[in-house]
């Protein structure tokens, strides 16, 4: 199993404190063995500011790092730029 990316886990602990949390059932099928079947997912939904949520990813240094963490501020940035 994958470990969590250093540089969101600020982002999870805020998340897991003001969101709320709910159980998913997902359906999926394995392209190796063919066998289909229901995991459950964890879920967290939490409302957020865009500057607060830039805020959060860039806490640990490791952002810069990561190709995932630019993309999401890149993002952001674009989305924000016509509302300042």
């Amino acid at each position: 199993m994958k470990k969590t990316p250093k540089w969101i886990e600020p982002l999870i602990l805020y998340v897991r404190g003001v969101g709320t949390h709910k159980v998913v059932k997902r359906y999926h099928c394995s392209k190796v063995t063919r066998l289909c079947g229901f995991y459950n997912n964890d879920v967290y939904e939490a409302e957020i500011a865009p500057t607060e949520f830039v805020k959060l990813i860039t806490a640990m240094e490791t952002w810069k790092r990561s190709t995932v963490a630019k993309e999401i501020i890149e993002k952001i940035n674009e989305l924000t730029r016509d509302h300042e």
